[in-house]
């Protein structure tokens, strides 16, 4: 039997790294909290809703991984307000590439159990 308030077809793993997120009208600066092979969550500041289906683009790097991401998404869920402010979103890939080189992170993050 599955938890049917677990949305995630595949797991996700610790990410802690700076983000710059561009939502229609305002380029806000976030922290990751964890990327999966799908999609990732991050935390921001407060006063800026953006709601489910909203087009965003990210702007970050991985650890270890020489070149940065520009990767379209589209919000899953958000939470504007609370003691932590938080949006998942759900990722556009672009390239196969693009893709694999988030796969290869997780992965590997995923066999190590350490944390990015």
């Amino acid at each position: 039997m599955t938890d049917s308030t677990e949305r995630r077809e595949l797991p996700r793993v610790p990410l802690d790294v700076e983000i710059v997120v561009e939502v229609p009208h305002a380029r806000l600066d976030a922290r990751t909290v964890n990327i999966g092979e799908l999609g990732m969550r991050f935390v921001k500041t407060p006063g800026h809703p953006t709601p489910r289906g909203t087009e965003v683009l990210l702007d970050f790097a991985l650890p270890g991984d020489p070149e940065p991401f520009r990767i379209l998404g589209w919000v899953a869920s958000d939470r504007d307000s609370g003691p932590t402010p938080s949006t998942s979103v759900s990722f556009v890939f672009h390239s196969e590439a693009e893709a694999d080189r988030i796969r290869r992170y997780v992965s590997r993050h995923r066999a190590t159990g350490s944390p990015a």
